[in-house]
């Protein structure tokens, strides 16, 4: 979702201008007007909405036409002060792309997606992203389903390694227990990736996962050739913690990424969080990182959620408000 990653610094200016300012403003006017559609979930908001999550569609209504849109105004390092069409992540760039989206399923088990990316992160000039965002279909097959297309590759909590990739993914769950493991082609590299998740689940409190990545260009087309992590959520008492640690290989030295949330639950609609991130790089294919962040979400109906965040990172202070909605018909 994330050049998320790679040339980070230097891609950030280009792809948050992909939307006037004034656009950006008119357009959260006109989501706030809006009232409630059907609720569609957001593959890309990491620790809520796993990769390995089904889609289903409900029983009379099998074909639905979708957008997921994200818009707001930021300032990020490297940049002045632009409206976007991206959703922003950990105050370092855009990350979750805007798509306008058409699904199917019957129910059963069986489901169909293709979506198309509507920000600059799809759009804009010199982007490393291929149209479109996912197109994948997906039958049961026991306890098993098979996913065939282009799906969102299963690694972690989705916190960094956030990409979808041409392939072939199969999921498993039994209780506690879920894996989620794909073999995918890079579209850049031209070379095939591989990726495993599972996860433990401890009661509705703590969940526990660990991954596997191998592939040169696993993550973000970067040189590195194979990847472990750990991830852990725990909720109680309303207050939600959620980390993850990733480490990629390469013999020029390791990239390591590090994560960690606490977001308050028990006031409603507000959701106040502290979160931070620190990310560097051996081998020299992603710029240091880090930042401290606090910021609140606001969900205004099941539709339209608002976040209002500010990060100090190690170079500059960064803020962004914005609006993430969804409609579906």
């Amino acid at each position: 979702m994330r050049a998320r990653r790679r040339s980070l610094t230097q891609r950030t200016e280009t792809q948050v201008k992909s939307l006037p300012a004034a656009l950006a403003g008119s357009a959260l006017s006109v989501l706030l007007s809006l009232g409630p559609a059907a609720p569609q979930a957001h593959a890309g908001e990491a620790a809520a909405q796993p990769a390995a999550s089904p889609e289903t569609v409900a029983p009379g209504s099998p074909l639905r036409f979708g957008l997921d849109l994200y818009t707001g105004i930021a300032t990020l390092p490297g940049s002045a002060r632009n409206g976007y069409l991206d959703g922003v992540w950990a105050g370092s760039g855009p990350a979750f792309p805007s798509e306008a989206y058409v699904r199917w399923g019957d129910g059963e088990g069986q489901a169909a997606k293709v979506a198309v990316g509507l920000g600059g992160m799809y759009t804009g000039s010199g982007t490393s992203y291929h149209q479109p965002v996912e197109a994948w279909w997906r039958i049961p097959a026991g306890k098993v389903s098979v996913t065939l297309g282009k799906v969102w590759v299963p690694f972690g909590l989705q916190e960094w390694q956030y990409e979808t990739k041409p392939g072939m993914m199969l999921q498993w769950a039994n209780g506690p227990y879920t894996v989620a493991a794909s073999a995918n082609y890079n579209e850049n590299t031209r070379r095939p990736n591989a990726y495993l998740h599972a996860s433990r689940a401890f009661g509705s409190a703590v969940t526990l996962g660990a991954s596997l990545g191998a592939g040169r260009g696993l993550t973000y087309d970067s040189v590195h050739g194979s990847a472990w992590g750990v991830d852990a959520t725990a909720v109680a008492l309303g207050w939600r913690l959620s980390g993850e640690y990733l480490d990629c290989r390469h013999d020029s030295g390791s990239f390591r990424f590090g994560f960690g949330k606490l977001q308050c639950e028990r006031l409603g609609a507000w959701k106040p969080f502290v979160a931070g991130y620190s990310w560097s790089d051996r081998a020299g294919d992603f710029p240091t990182f880090r930042s401290a962040i606090g910021g609140v979400d606001f969900q205004v109906n099941p539709n339209l959620s608002l976040e209002a965040a500010y990060a100090a990172t190690h170079s500059q202070g960064a803020w962004w408000a914005q609006a993430h909605w969804n409609w579906e018909r």
